[in-house]
């Protein structure tokens, strides 16, 4: 979610301000290219996406129940 807006933020500028200006604050967001250069840069010098502890959708799927090593009958 590095492209969404803190709605109480929002709300706020709007009782303040005015639809316009909420407007305005919501047409400036971050290009694309912006949004792809927010990177964790560790001490070593590494760079981490945000997104490099998730896994595509599918992959990766374990049972949730119990199955039996052996058979009993």
């Amino acid at each position: 979610a590095t492209g969404c807006w803190e709605i109480t933020a929002l709300y706020q500028l709007w009782l303040a301000e005015g639809i316009g200006a909420v407007r305005e604050y919501v047409a400036d967001r971050p290009t694309a290219k912006q949004t792809a250069q927010r990177t964790l840069i560790h001490s070593t010098g590494y760079r981490q996406s945000p997104y490099a502890d998730l896994k595509p959708a599918g992959e990766g799927v374990r049972k949730l129940w119990h199955t039996s090593p052996g058979s009993v009958g």
